[in-house]
């Protein structure tokens, strides 16, 4: 991720849905936070994504698309083996 993928993650976060925003942020959050966002794209450039749906469900849903692209492509099931594989990629 970086600067140039400030869009694209504005807009995955446009998609998800208010509870889900309550549940990861633990308050009413409308948007993504100028800052989060912020501090996420320059701080974290090779982030890994841990997905907590199942990989095989992966292609049915466009914001795990837009997120998977945004990762360029690094996005892992959570399962042990998922945290593995993104630990590996981690450490590239």
């Amino acid at each position: 991720m970086g600067p140039a993928d400030r869009e694209k993650l504005l807009a995955a976060f446009d998609r998800v849905s208010p509870e889900s925003r309550y549940r990861r942020f633990f308050t009413v959050t409308p948007r993504l936070p100028e800052k989060l966002l912020r501090r996420l794209l320059d701080t974290y450039p090779r982030a890994v994504w841990l997905n907590p749906v199942p990989e095989k469900y992966w292609g049915g849903t466009t914001s795990i698309g837009m997120i998977r692209q945004l990762m360029e492509e690094r996005m892992f099931p959570l399962t042990l083996d998922g945290i593995d594989r993104g630990m590996r990629e981690l450490t590239r």
